[in-house]
Protein backbone atom coordinates (compact mmCIF):
# COMPACT_ATOMS: atom_id res chain seq x y z
CA UNK A 1 0.00 0.00 0.00
CA UNK A 2 0.88 3.48 -0.14
CA UNK A 3 2.62 5.48 2.66
CA UNK A 4 1.07 8.49 1.71
CA UNK A 5 -2.07 6.67 1.96
CA UNK A 6 -1.25 4.89 5.35
CA UNK A 7 -0.21 8.16 6.98
CA UNK A 8 -3.72 9.70 5.80
CA UNK A 9 -6.12 7.12 7.57
CA UNK A 10 -7.15 8.33 11.42
CA UNK A 11 -4.20 6.81 14.24
CA UNK A 12 -6.33 3.91 15.74
CA UNK A 13 -4.60 1.51 18.58
CA UNK A 14 -6.91 -1.20 17.62
CA UNK A 15 -5.45 -2.21 13.83
CA UNK A 16 -7.56 -5.24 13.68
CA UNK A 17 -5.24 -8.25 15.75
CA UNK A 18 -1.78 -9.06 15.75
CA UNK A 19 1.15 -7.58 13.78
CA UNK A 20 4.51 -8.38 12.50
CA UNK A 21 3.63 -12.24 12.45
CA UNK A 22 6.77 -14.26 11.19
CA UNK A 23 6.56 -15.70 7.69
CA UNK A 24 5.80 -19.13 6.99
CA UNK A 25 7.81 -20.73 4.01
CA UNK A 26 7.03 -23.60 3.01
CA UNK A 27 9.54 -25.82 1.20
CA UNK A 28 9.08 -25.77 -2.72
CA UNK A 29 8.34 -29.39 -3.00
CA UNK A 30 5.23 -28.73 -0.33
CA UNK A 31 3.85 -25.91 -1.88
CA UNK A 32 4.35 -27.14 -5.47
CA UNK A 33 2.16 -30.03 -4.69
CA UNK A 34 -0.44 -27.87 -3.40
CA UNK A 35 -0.59 -26.13 -6.21
CA UNK A 36 -1.49 -28.75 -8.45
CA UNK A 37 -4.26 -29.98 -5.67
CA UNK A 38 -5.37 -26.12 -6.28
CA UNK A 39 -5.28 -26.23 -9.83
CA UNK A 40 -7.19 -29.50 -10.00
CA UNK A 41 -9.66 -27.72 -7.90
CA UNK A 42 -9.85 -24.53 -10.29
CA UNK A 43 -10.40 -26.37 -13.28
CA UNK A 44 -13.23 -28.35 -11.94
CA UNK A 45 -14.97 -25.31 -10.36
CA UNK A 46 -18.19 -24.01 -11.69
CA UNK A 47 -17.88 -20.46 -9.68
CA UNK A 48 -14.70 -18.89 -9.18
CA UNK A 49 -14.10 -16.01 -6.50
CA UNK A 50 -10.59 -14.32 -5.79
CA UNK A 51 -9.81 -12.47 -2.45
CA UNK A 52 -6.82 -10.17 -2.62
CA UNK A 53 -5.10 -7.62 -0.04
CA UNK A 54 -1.72 -6.31 0.49
CA UNK A 55 0.60 -9.32 -0.48
CA UNK A 56 -0.36 -9.52 -3.93
CA UNK A 57 1.59 -5.65 -4.50
CA UNK A 58 4.00 -6.43 -2.13
CA UNK A 59 6.52 -7.64 -5.59
CA UNK A 60 5.07 -4.21 -6.86
CA UNK A 61 7.24 -2.42 -4.41
CA UNK A 62 4.66 -1.35 -2.15
CA UNK A 63 4.63 -2.47 1.47
CA UNK A 64 2.53 -4.67 3.18
CA UNK A 65 0.60 -3.55 6.42
CA UNK A 66 1.00 -6.29 8.64
CA UNK A 67 4.32 -8.14 7.52
CA UNK A 68 7.28 -8.37 9.75
CA UNK A 69 8.52 -5.01 8.02
CA UNK A 70 5.16 -3.84 7.37
CA UNK A 71 3.71 -0.43 7.86
CA UNK A 72 1.67 -1.04 10.88
CA UNK A 73 4.13 -3.43 12.42
CA UNK A 74 6.72 -0.71 12.58
CA UNK A 75 4.27 1.74 13.24
CA UNK A 76 3.67 -0.03 15.92
CA UNK A 77 7.66 -0.32 17.44
CA UNK A 78 8.02 2.81 16.63
CA UNK A 79 10.44 2.68 14.01
CA UNK A 80 10.66 4.67 10.66
CA UNK A 81 7.96 4.07 7.75
CA UNK A 82 9.50 1.31 5.49
CA UNK A 83 10.49 2.71 1.78
CA UNK A 84 8.28 2.28 -0.97
CA UNK A 85 10.06 1.41 -4.13
CA UNK A 86 7.97 2.34 -6.61
CA UNK A 87 5.37 5.89 -6.67
CA UNK A 88 2.09 4.49 -6.12
CA UNK A 89 0.75 5.27 -9.75
CA UNK A 90 3.41 4.04 -11.30
CA UNK A 91 3.38 0.58 -9.76
CA UNK A 92 3.83 -2.18 -12.20
CA UNK A 93 1.10 -5.24 -11.92
CA UNK A 94 2.46 -8.51 -10.34
CA UNK A 95 2.01 -11.69 -12.05
CA UNK A 96 -0.59 -12.52 -9.58
CA UNK A 97 -2.51 -9.26 -10.83
CA UNK A 98 -2.02 -10.00 -14.56
CA UNK A 99 -2.81 -13.63 -13.95
CA UNK A 100 -6.19 -12.76 -11.86
CA UNK A 101 -7.12 -10.28 -14.73
CA UNK A 102 -6.57 -12.76 -17.74
CA UNK A 103 -8.39 -15.78 -15.69
CA UNK A 104 -11.50 -13.07 -15.74
CA UNK A 105 -11.31 -12.80 -18.93
CA UNK A 106 -11.22 -16.06 -20.32
CA UNK A 107 -14.03 -17.06 -17.53
CA UNK A 108 -12.10 -18.92 -15.30
CA UNK A 109 -12.68 -16.34 -12.15
CA UNK A 110 -16.15 -15.18 -11.88
CA UNK A 111 -15.29 -11.82 -8.95
CA UNK A 112 -12.77 -10.25 -7.72
CA UNK A 113 -12.84 -8.92 -4.23
CA UNK A 114 -10.01 -6.64 -2.95
CA UNK A 115 -9.10 -4.62 0.41
CA UNK A 116 -6.61 -2.96 -1.35
CA UNK A 117 -6.85 1.03 -2.93
CA UNK A 118 -3.57 0.89 -4.77
CA UNK A 119 -5.89 0.46 -7.86
CA UNK A 120 -4.05 -1.78 -10.03
CA UNK A 121 -6.93 -4.49 -10.34
CA UNK A 122 -8.61 -1.82 -12.13
CA UNK A 123 -5.33 -1.02 -14.13
CA UNK A 124 -5.39 -4.35 -15.54
CA UNK A 125 -8.51 -4.28 -17.18
CA UNK A 126 -10.72 -6.31 -14.70
CA UNK A 127 -14.73 -5.21 -15.96
CA UNK A 128 -15.82 -3.18 -13.05
CA UNK A 129 -18.93 -5.26 -12.70
CA UNK A 130 -16.73 -8.19 -11.71
CA UNK A 131 -14.36 -5.88 -9.61
CA UNK A 132 -15.10 -5.18 -6.23
CA UNK A 133 -12.48 -2.94 -4.37
CA UNK A 134 -13.97 -2.61 -1.09
CA UNK A 135 -11.96 -0.27 1.26
CA UNK A 136 -11.88 2.04 -2.42
CA UNK A 137 -9.18 2.89 -4.92
CA UNK A 138 -7.13 5.54 -4.00
CA UNK A 139 -7.22 6.84 -7.78
CA UNK A 140 -11.10 7.32 -8.34
CA UNK A 141 -13.69 9.73 -7.36
CA UNK A 142 -17.60 8.57 -6.29
CA UNK A 143 -20.55 10.61 -7.07
CA UNK A 144 -22.36 11.60 -4.04
CA UNK A 145 -25.62 12.06 -6.29
CA UNK A 146 -25.81 8.92 -8.49
CA UNK A 147 -22.92 6.95 -6.91
CA UNK A 148 -20.78 6.53 -10.61
CA UNK A 149 -17.47 6.11 -9.94
CA UNK A 150 -14.49 7.94 -12.41
CA UNK A 151 -11.01 6.46 -12.48
CA UNK A 152 -8.43 8.82 -12.65
CA UNK A 153 -4.26 8.71 -13.71
CA UNK A 154 -3.39 10.68 -10.71
CA UNK A 155 -3.94 9.47 -6.91
CA UNK A 156 -6.55 11.05 -4.44
CA UNK A 157 -5.02 13.84 -1.65
CA UNK A 158 -7.80 12.80 0.73
CA UNK A 159 -9.46 9.77 2.39
CA UNK A 160 -12.95 9.42 4.02
CA UNK A 161 -14.58 10.58 1.11
CA UNK A 162 -14.09 14.04 0.82
CA UNK A 163 -14.60 16.58 -1.43
CA UNK A 164 -12.85 16.92 -4.24
CA UNK A 165 -13.85 20.34 -5.75
CA UNK A 166 -14.97 18.22 -9.25
CA UNK A 167 -18.19 17.55 -10.64
CA UNK A 168 -19.74 14.22 -11.74
CA UNK A 169 -20.25 13.47 -15.93
CA UNK A 170 -23.16 12.01 -15.73
CA UNK A 171 -25.03 14.05 -13.50
CA UNK A 172 -23.08 16.68 -11.78
CA UNK A 173 -23.24 15.95 -8.44
CA UNK A 174 -20.33 16.69 -6.41
CA UNK A 175 -17.23 14.07 -6.34
CA UNK A 176 -15.34 12.85 -3.17
CA UNK A 177 -12.51 10.87 -3.01
CA UNK A 178 -13.63 6.97 -3.20
CA UNK A 179 -10.97 5.58 -0.42
CA UNK A 180 -12.40 4.42 2.99
CA UNK A 181 -11.40 5.68 6.16
CA UNK A 182 -11.48 3.68 9.49
CA UNK A 183 -15.22 4.83 10.62
CA UNK A 184 -16.45 4.26 6.65
CA UNK A 185 -18.97 1.70 5.83
CA UNK A 186 -17.99 -0.67 3.10
CA UNK A 187 -19.92 0.48 0.00
CA UNK A 188 -23.26 -1.11 -0.64
CA UNK A 189 -23.49 -2.26 -3.76
CA UNK A 190 -19.42 -3.83 -4.02
CA UNK A 191 -19.97 -5.38 -0.41
CA UNK A 192 -23.88 -6.88 -1.99
CA UNK A 193 -22.17 -8.39 -4.73
CA UNK A 194 -19.29 -10.00 -3.08
CA UNK A 195 -21.93 -11.89 -0.44
CA UNK A 196 -23.80 -12.86 -3.53
CA UNK A 197 -20.92 -14.43 -5.87
CA UNK A 198 -19.30 -15.98 -2.34
CA UNK A 199 -22.83 -17.36 -1.81
CA UNK A 200 -22.62 -18.98 -5.62
CA UNK A 201 -19.28 -19.72 -5.63
CA UNK A 202 -17.34 -23.58 -5.06
CA UNK A 203 -13.92 -22.04 -4.45
CA UNK A 204 -12.78 -19.10 -3.22
CA UNK A 205 -9.01 -17.97 -3.65
CA UNK A 206 -7.72 -15.43 -0.73
CA UNK A 207 -4.27 -14.41 -1.86
CA UNK A 208 -2.21 -11.77 0.19
CA UNK A 209 -4.96 -11.17 3.08
CA UNK A 210 -4.07 -11.70 6.46
CA UNK A 211 -8.08 -12.11 6.62
CA UNK A 212 -8.09 -10.13 10.32
CA UNK A 213 -9.95 -6.51 8.69
CA UNK A 214 -13.80 -6.68 9.48
CA UNK A 215 -16.25 -7.46 7.73
CA UNK A 216 -14.14 -9.00 4.92
CA UNK A 217 -12.51 -11.09 6.81
CA UNK A 218 -15.71 -13.08 7.58
CA UNK A 219 -17.22 -13.41 4.17
CA UNK A 220 -14.93 -16.21 2.35
CA UNK A 221 -15.62 -19.01 4.70
CA UNK A 222 -19.26 -18.13 3.73
CA UNK A 223 -18.38 -20.56 0.12
CA UNK A 224 -18.09 -23.49 2.62
CA UNK A 225 -21.73 -23.17 3.66
CA UNK A 226 -23.21 -24.40 0.44
CA UNK A 227 -20.09 -27.48 0.27
CA UNK A 228 -17.71 -24.99 -1.60
CA UNK A 229 -14.28 -25.25 -1.10
CA UNK A 230 -11.93 -22.43 0.62
CA UNK A 231 -8.32 -21.46 -0.31
CA UNK A 232 -5.64 -19.29 1.70
CA UNK A 233 -2.41 -18.26 0.03
CA UNK A 234 -0.42 -16.16 2.40
CA UNK A 235 3.06 -15.57 3.96
CA UNK A 236 1.89 -15.66 7.56
CA UNK A 237 -0.65 -17.59 9.46
CA UNK A 238 -4.36 -16.41 9.56
CA UNK A 239 -7.42 -16.83 11.84
CA UNK A 240 -8.74 -18.57 9.08
CA UNK A 241 -6.49 -21.41 8.36
CA UNK A 242 -8.03 -23.96 10.88
CA UNK A 243 -11.06 -23.49 8.83
CA UNK A 244 -9.62 -23.60 5.04
CA UNK A 245 -9.47 -27.11 3.24
CA UNK A 246 -6.29 -25.67 1.99
CA UNK A 247 -3.57 -23.60 2.88
CA UNK A 248 -0.27 -22.58 1.27
CA UNK A 249 2.34 -20.50 3.22
CA UNK A 250 4.25 -19.38 -0.74
CA UNK A 251 4.63 -16.41 -2.14
CA UNK A 252 1.75 -15.25 -4.47
CA UNK A 253 3.46 -14.79 -7.44
CA UNK A 254 5.22 -18.75 -7.32
CA UNK A 255 1.67 -19.83 -6.61
CA UNK A 256 -0.05 -18.55 -9.80
CA UNK A 257 3.05 -19.40 -11.92
CA UNK A 258 2.34 -23.09 -10.86
CA UNK A 259 -1.21 -22.53 -11.47
CA UNK A 260 -0.69 -20.98 -14.70
CA UNK A 261 1.76 -24.01 -15.74
CA UNK A 262 -0.99 -26.75 -14.50
CA UNK A 263 -4.14 -25.05 -16.15
CA UNK A 264 -1.78 -24.60 -19.31
CA UNK A 265 -2.90 -20.34 -19.18
CA UNK A 266 -0.64 -18.11 -21.09
CA UNK A 267 -1.01 -14.64 -19.51
CA UNK A 268 -0.15 -11.81 -22.00
CA UNK A 269 2.27 -8.72 -21.70
CA UNK A 270 0.90 -6.21 -19.34
CA UNK A 271 0.07 -2.88 -22.06
CA UNK A 272 -0.45 0.50 -19.97
CA UNK A 273 -2.06 3.58 -21.68
CA UNK A 274 -1.80 7.10 -20.45
CA UNK A 275 -4.06 9.25 -22.09
CA UNK A 276 -3.34 13.25 -22.26
CA UNK A 277 -5.57 15.83 -24.72
CA UNK A 278 -4.36 18.17 -26.86
CA UNK A 279 -6.39 21.74 -28.20
CA UNK A 280 -5.72 24.85 -29.28
CA UNK A 281 -6.93 28.04 -28.46
CA UNK A 282 -7.25 31.18 -31.00
CA UNK A 283 -6.03 34.40 -29.71
CA UNK A 284 -7.34 38.03 -30.88
CA UNK A 285 -6.22 41.39 -29.39
CA UNK A 286 -10.15 42.42 -29.86
CA UNK A 287 -13.07 40.63 -30.47
CA UNK A 288 -12.81 39.17 -34.62
CA UNK A 289 -14.33 41.50 -37.30
CA UNK A 290 -15.44 40.16 -40.49
CA UNK A 291 -13.46 42.15 -42.27
CA UNK A 292 -10.29 40.85 -40.86
CA UNK A 293 -11.31 37.12 -42.08
CA UNK A 294 -12.16 38.59 -45.31
CA UNK A 295 -8.79 38.92 -45.93
CA UNK A 296 -7.93 35.68 -44.63
CA UNK A 297 -7.06 36.41 -41.11
CA UNK A 298 -7.93 34.00 -38.24
CA UNK A 299 -6.30 35.72 -35.44
CA UNK A 300 -3.14 36.85 -33.97
CA UNK A 301 -2.12 33.83 -32.08
CA UNK A 302 -2.69 30.34 -31.17
CA UNK A 303 -2.06 28.09 -27.92
CA UNK A 304 -1.50 24.88 -28.10
CA UNK A 305 -2.64 23.47 -24.64
CA UNK A 306 -1.88 19.90 -23.16
CA UNK A 307 -4.16 18.60 -20.45
CA UNK A 308 -5.29 16.23 -18.61
CA UNK A 309 -8.21 13.85 -20.03
CA UNK A 310 -10.27 14.50 -16.58
CA UNK A 311 -10.08 18.34 -16.53
CA UNK A 312 -7.99 21.13 -17.84
CA UNK A 313 -6.18 21.56 -13.93
CA UNK A 314 -5.95 17.78 -13.09
CA UNK A 315 -2.64 16.67 -12.84
CA UNK A 316 -0.71 14.96 -15.38
CA UNK A 317 1.82 12.36 -13.61
CA UNK A 318 3.35 11.22 -16.55
CA UNK A 319 4.64 14.72 -17.86
CA UNK A 320 7.12 17.04 -16.46
CA UNK A 321 7.25 19.48 -18.94
CA UNK A 322 6.70 20.30 -22.76
CA UNK A 323 8.84 21.58 -25.95
CA UNK A 324 6.78 22.95 -28.57
CA UNK A 325 8.30 23.85 -32.04
CA UNK A 326 5.55 25.31 -34.55
CA UNK A 327 6.85 24.31 -37.96
CA UNK A 328 8.38 27.29 -40.41
CA UNK A 329 9.39 29.13 -36.82
CA UNK A 330 12.87 29.58 -35.72
CA UNK A 331 12.25 28.95 -32.06
CA UNK A 332 11.00 26.34 -29.21
CA UNK A 333 8.55 27.31 -26.74
CA UNK A 334 9.67 25.51 -23.38
CA UNK A 335 6.55 25.04 -20.72
CA UNK A 336 6.41 25.90 -17.24
CA UNK A 337 4.90 23.50 -14.99
CA UNK A 338 1.54 25.07 -14.45
CA UNK A 339 -1.26 23.28 -15.27
CA UNK A 340 -2.64 22.62 -17.97
CA UNK A 341 0.61 23.01 -20.02
CA UNK A 342 0.72 25.73 -22.66
CA UNK A 343 2.98 27.01 -25.34
CA UNK A 344 1.68 30.54 -26.65
CA UNK A 345 2.58 31.69 -30.49
CA UNK A 346 2.38 35.49 -31.32
CA UNK A 347 2.03 35.70 -34.56
CA UNK A 348 -1.11 36.13 -37.37
CA UNK A 349 -2.88 33.54 -38.23
CA UNK A 350 -3.98 32.81 -41.90
CA UNK A 351 -6.98 30.29 -43.15
CA UNK A 352 -4.87 28.90 -45.89
CA UNK A 353 -2.31 27.90 -43.44
CA UNK A 354 -2.01 24.52 -41.92
CA UNK A 355 0.04 24.34 -39.02
CA UNK A 356 1.94 21.51 -37.30
CA UNK A 357 3.50 21.86 -34.07
CA UNK A 358 5.99 19.14 -33.04
CA UNK A 359 5.93 18.34 -29.55
CA UNK A 360 8.54 16.91 -27.34
CA UNK A 361 7.13 15.17 -24.09
CA UNK A 362 9.28 15.24 -20.95
CA UNK A 363 8.35 12.23 -18.99
CA UNK A 364 8.95 12.08 -15.04
CA UNK A 365 11.62 9.80 -14.36
CA UNK A 366 9.20 7.19 -13.35
CA UNK A 367 7.78 6.40 -16.86
CA UNK A 368 11.26 4.76 -17.79
CA UNK A 369 12.06 6.68 -20.91
CA UNK A 370 13.28 10.72 -21.02
CA UNK A 371 11.04 11.93 -24.08
CA UNK A 372 8.31 11.26 -26.46
CA UNK A 373 7.57 12.79 -29.70
CA UNK A 374 4.10 13.84 -31.66
CA UNK A 375 2.66 16.20 -34.44
CA UNK A 376 -0.28 18.17 -33.94
CA UNK A 377 -1.92 19.65 -36.84
CA UNK A 378 -3.76 22.47 -36.84
CA UNK A 379 -6.12 23.44 -40.78
CA UNK A 380 -6.58 26.72 -40.11
CA UNK A 381 -9.74 27.01 -42.94
CA UNK A 382 -11.42 25.27 -40.06
CA UNK A 383 -11.48 28.02 -37.56
CA UNK A 384 -15.18 29.50 -38.12
CA UNK A 385 -15.47 33.36 -38.94
CA UNK A 386 -17.93 33.50 -35.55
CA UNK A 387 -14.93 32.55 -33.10
CA UNK A 388 -15.20 34.54 -30.51
CA UNK A 389 -11.90 35.46 -28.42
CA UNK A 390 -11.53 33.67 -25.45
CA UNK A 391 -13.36 29.97 -27.48
CA UNK A 392 -11.26 26.83 -28.20
CA UNK A 393 -11.35 26.29 -31.63
CA UNK A 394 -10.42 23.24 -33.78
CA UNK A 395 -10.07 19.48 -33.14
CA UNK A 396 -9.25 18.27 -30.11
CA UNK A 397 -7.07 14.54 -29.83
CA UNK A 398 -5.95 12.62 -27.31
CA UNK A 399 -2.23 10.39 -27.46
CA UNK A 400 -1.92 7.56 -25.69
CA UNK A 401 1.18 5.95 -24.95
CA UNK A 402 1.43 2.26 -24.50
CA UNK A 403 4.43 0.99 -22.18
CA UNK A 404 4.63 -2.29 -22.64
CA UNK A 405 6.19 -4.41 -19.11
CA UNK A 406 6.58 -7.78 -18.85
CA UNK A 407 6.11 -8.63 -15.42
CA UNK A 408 9.11 -9.55 -12.36
CA UNK A 409 8.73 -13.02 -11.35
CA UNK A 410 10.11 -14.56 -8.19
CA UNK A 411 12.60 -17.17 -9.80
CA UNK A 412 12.51 -19.76 -7.23
CA UNK A 413 11.44 -22.54 -7.82
CA UNK A 414 10.96 -21.68 -11.49
CA UNK A 415 13.02 -22.38 -14.34
CA UNK A 416 14.33 -19.92 -16.73
CA UNK A 417 12.54 -21.95 -20.07
CA UNK A 418 9.09 -21.54 -18.43
CA UNK A 419 9.16 -18.00 -16.85
CA UNK A 420 10.08 -16.96 -20.31
CA UNK A 421 7.56 -19.05 -22.70
CA UNK A 422 4.42 -21.13 -20.55
CA UNK A 423 3.58 -18.13 -18.08
CA UNK A 424 3.94 -15.05 -19.73
CA UNK A 425 2.76 -16.11 -23.41
CA UNK A 426 6.41 -14.68 -25.29
CA UNK A 427 9.61 -15.33 -25.47
CA UNK A 428 11.43 -12.51 -24.02
CA UNK A 429 11.68 -11.05 -19.89
CA UNK A 430 13.28 -8.26 -21.17
CA UNK A 431 12.02 -5.22 -19.44
CA UNK A 432 12.87 -2.49 -21.60
CA UNK A 433 9.66 0.56 -21.96
CA UNK A 434 8.62 1.28 -25.23
CA UNK A 435 6.23 4.60 -25.91
CA UNK A 436 4.12 4.90 -28.60
CA UNK A 437 1.43 7.53 -29.67
CA UNK A 438 -1.77 7.10 -31.40
CA UNK A 439 -3.91 10.22 -32.36
CA UNK A 440 -7.74 9.74 -32.08
CA UNK A 441 -9.36 12.61 -34.14
CA UNK A 442 -12.76 14.16 -32.66
CA UNK A 443 -15.68 16.46 -33.91
CA UNK A 444 -15.44 20.03 -33.58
Amino acid sequence: MSLSYAQRLARRKDLGGALGDPEVHEDVERWSSKCETLARWWSDAKHVVVYTGAGVSTSCGIPDFRGPQGIWTKQQRGEAMPTCDVKFGFAKPSLTHLAIAHLVKVGRVDYVASQNVDGIHARTGIDKEKLAELHGNCFSERCEKCNKVHLRDFEMRTVGFKYTRRKCDACGGRLTDNILDWENALPDDELDATIHHTEQADLVVCMGTSLRITPVCDLPEQVQANGGKLVIVNLQATPKDERADLVIHAKCDQVMAQLLKHMEIKVPPYVRVDKARISYHVLFPTPPHRKQFSHGVRGSGIKLIFSSVHHPKCPLPFVRSLSVELEGENRIIETTNQLPLVATFHRKVYAHEVLVFRIRVHHVEQVGMETSSIEYTVRCSDISSNLLAGEDGGRECEFVSQAYTPPILYQSGLDEDYVAGAVLGHESTNTKRRMEFTLITKSD
